[in-house]
């Protein structure tokens, strides 16, 4: 068989497997892309390969930086496992209603998980909207009125306002505190996109990021 370079090496250029049931029963050439043996296990292999890649070009992810995303689906898990194979951080937001079995292995993969109370897309602390000002360089922690332990990108965990917030960071070590009254005002920032990227984070942001589009027609 072939040899490749490392996890990323290994994404892409799955076979496709013709589906005799169906072509029979169609009288056509039915075929099923294999997404499943990417080494994450799933299409969003190619994606997050794609989006660090031109990240990387860009300049936008920087060497040892961290990766941010807001996720409840496999994009996160791909993520984690291309950034521990590429040297980088990844910190994923996500709402605490997703099963924890997933920010369990998120954890296990060596991101920090950050899961917080849901809402809707359009608040500021939706848990897309907190991975862009986190991202940003924000302090959410600080505007959730959040207490934090240990170390910035280390197992740390705080809540705030209107539901618990847990925080797990590598080795799965989670945490958890009861509301705390919120301090201040909410001070949301409309923000440059290369304002995102500051920090030494880089928000993924995978609906919007051109870098995602190509990704399914490779082979």
């Amino acid at each position: 068989g072939r040899v490749v370079s490392g996890f990323v090496g290994a994404i892409g250029d799955t076979p496709l497997v013709y589906l005799h049931a169906l072509s029979q029963a169609t009288r056509c050439h039915i075929y099923g892309k294999a997404e499943f043996l990417n080494p994450g296990g799933s299409v969003k292999d190619r994606a997050a390969k794609h989006i660090i890649d031109e990240a990387e070009a860009s300049g936008a992810l920087k060497p040892g930086g961290t990766i941010v995303e807001g996720t409840v689906g496999s994009t996160g898990i791909s993520l984690a496992l291309q950034a521990r194979a590429r040297g980088y951080q990844c910190h994923i937001f996500m709402p605490s209603d997703t099963s924890l079995e997933k920010s369990s292995l998120l954890a296990k993969l060596g991101a920090r998980v950050t899961r917080v109370p849901p809402v809707g897309i359009f608040h500021p602390n939706n848990f897309v909207n907190l991975a862009r000002r986190y991202a940003a360089g924000e302090d959410v922690y600080e505007s959730l009125s959040l207490q934090e332990e240990g170390a910035s990108e280390g197992g740390s965990t705080g809540t705030a306002a209107g539901g618990d917030v847990e925080d797990s960071g590598v080795g799965g070590k989670r945490g958890r505190k009861k509301n705390a009254q919120r301090r201040g005002g909410s001070k949301a920032k409309r923000r440059s996109a290369s304002a995102v990227r500051g920090g030494g984070r880089f928000f993924t942001d995978p609906v919007e990021n051109p870098a995602n589009f190509p990704a399914p027609h490779e082979d």
